[in-house]
């Protein structure tokens, strides 16, 4: 068997910021294929802030060179609990995945997702898991030279979109706290990456720019364009859940423009103070707009409301 692929391509950014989005238009180019979240990466490693009940068993089952070691993690994989394997279609084959030469975890990751992508006739693989946005660190030293790509929306536009899921937190301090923490941590971290290794990609220029963004992408992923990328709807459905369909709609159409700074329309004043006052030093970074706005007595009071009150 050969060794790794080309390096991985990573999909990052808070949820309801459009990876689902960009993960439909980039598997459909032809060289790319992106599962829906896989959750292992990460949810498996030691030293993950993304903390799962199976965090210890990687630590356990080692070395990976011994095939029962190896085929007991394997095991894990096929079964964790998020939607890429859930389908049932990312470990089709378990001896063909454990006949790749394994020495360590990211051995092991690479051969369950190589597997995946040939299965799809393509030639690399990518992966998109929201939860992945505070551990880059974790992705590079298991993939040092992988392509993180790192998506960011409004934080505005973020709250408003968490507001029409029925999972989820209500309290707009906490999405707007969480949004902040993750992405500038991400950026951080990423900032300290070779410049080839990582790239800060808008929401808002991508639905508005979707052509030219694409473009920008796949010179940073060493990829050559594809207008097929601008045609991921027509076949987004058979690579997303009937279920997720309830709140991936938007992300299975063309891309939606009026979709873009909606919280201008939609959200009001008392929640744009709370939502500012949270998240202004990352909206500044990131170059959103910040409103000069100052606390009123009903913002204060929604404030308390949302800590208080909201789940």
């Amino acid at each position: 068997m050969t060794g790794k692929t080309r390096e991985p391509i990573f999909l990052l950014g808070m949820q309801r910021s459009g990876t689902t989005l960009l993960r439909l238009m980039l598997n459909s180019h032809p060289n790319i294929a992106i599962p829906d979240e896989t959750g292992f990466i990460v949810g498996l490693h030691p030293n993950a802030s993304f903390r799962t009940k199976f965090s210890r068993i990687l630590a356990e089952k080692q070395p990976l060179t011994d095939r029962e070691n190896a085929s007991f993690v394997l095991d894990i994989i096929a079964k964790f609990p998020f939607p890429a394997t859930q389908k049932g279609d990312l470990v089709v084959d378990k001896d063909l995945v454990l006949s790749h030469p394994i020495n360590d975890y990211s051995d092991l990751v690479d051969a369950v997702l190589s597997e995946y992508a040939k299965a799809h006739g393509k030639l690399r693989w990518g992966d998109k898991t929201p939860h992945y946005l505070a551990d880059i660190d974790i992705l590079w030293n298991l993939f040092p030279g992988s392509k993180m790509v790192h998506l960011i929306r409004d934080v505005r536009d973020v709250v408003q979109s968490f507001r029409t899921m029925s999972w989820g937190t209500k309290d707009i301090t906490s999405i707007a706290r969480r949004w902040s923490q993750r992405n500038l941590t991400a950026y951080k971290v990423g900032s300290v990456l070779p410049a080839q290794n990582y790239r800060l990609v808008r929401y808002e220029d991508l639905v508005l720019e979707p052509a030219r963004e694409l473009a920008g992408i796949c010179n940073f992923l060493g990829e050559p364009y594809s207008d097929e990328m601008l045609n991921y709807h027509k076949n987004s459905q058979d690579f997303l859940w009937e279920r997720e369909m309830t709140w991936h709609k938007n992300s299975a159409s063309p891309p939606m423009k009026k979709k873009i700074y909606s919280w201008k329309k939609n959200m009001s004043s008392s929640d744009r103070i709370i939502v500012q006052d949270v998240a202004k030093r990352a909206l500044e970074i990131f170059g959103y707009e910040v409103e000069h706005l100052s606390p009123t007595f009903s913002s204060r009071l929604a404030a308390f409301y949302y800590r208080a009150l909201a789940r």
